[in-house]
């Protein structure tokens, strides 16, 4: 393998740099490196942080309010009042755990995960939801 052949970053830039050697530089083609499937996924990726981003913060309101909602109006056990009271840092944090993991596996180049994971918050939420209305 030559230098010139290390330089280039993927299969095509290879090919295209053989190509230009032998047929000069008019020979080269304006074509991205990336395949679709790459480029969707950075597209995924990038709506995903957003969304993951936007559903944490959207759950964090709504525990800490739903939460204060709860304690002012009622009396609550100990029990109930510690799962309202963790309930602030737990469904953010599931958002955030999405969020990393989703980041972690496009760093480390692993396979893409499912994209159903991005429903973990939600249904984090909707138990959330079912146990306030519960009280």
């Amino acid at each position: 393998m030559r230098l010139c052949d290390i330089r280039c970053t993927c299969r095509y830039q290879l090919d295209q740099h053989r190509v230009s050697n032998h047929f000069g530089p008019a020979a080269r083609l304006a074509r991205p490196c990336h395949s679709y499937r790459e480029v969707m996924f950075s597209i995924s990726l990038v709506l995903g942080i957003v969304g993951q981003l936007f559903i944490g913060t959207l759950l964090a309101f709504f525990s800490i309010f739903a939460g204060a909602g709860l304690h002012n109006g009622r009396e609550l056990t100990r029990l109930q009042s510690l799962i309202l009271d963790n309930a602030m840092w737990v469904l953010p944090g599931t958002s955030l755990a999405v969020l990393v993991f989703f980041v972690y596996h496009a760093a480390t180049g692993g396979p893409q995960p499912s994209l159903w994971w991005h429903l973990l918050p939600v249904l984090a939420g909707g138990a959330y939801l079912a146990y306030a209305a519960r009280l």
